[in-house]
């Protein structure tokens, strides 16, 4: 049994490999990766270093706590993972940042 799983996924890392896709379980990125990329990336240029240290410091206190209440307190119509709610937070603060530009 342990042959036929080692080359299944051998095959199957093969497979994503020639497609160019990489799978990444969402509970390895999580929220936290997300913000941190995004203030090292996106974060609009305008802004100085003590607004971004600002920006990170508020996102990293309140995104956990507000993704679990959603996820256990409200209803969702859509039930959306706290990967997506997170980048949906992400692009609207930004353009909500663009505006004040």
């Amino acid at each position: 049994m342990q042959k036929k799983y080692s080359l299944r996924a051998k095959v199957y890392c093969s497979f994503l490999l020639r497609c160019g896709m990489i799978y990444l379980d969402e509970m390895v990125i999580g929220p936290k990766t997300l913000i941190k990329t995004w203030l090292s990336n996106t974060i609009p240029i305008f802004l100085s270093k003590q607004q971004t240290n600002m920006i990170s410091m508020l996102c990293n206190w309140i995104i956990e706590p507000c993704l679990d209440f959603v996820s256990q307190k409200c209803e969702q119509f859509l039930v959306c993972s706290k990967m997506h709610l997170t980048i949906s937070f992400l692009k609207l603060f930004e353009c909500m940042l663009e505006d004040i530009r």
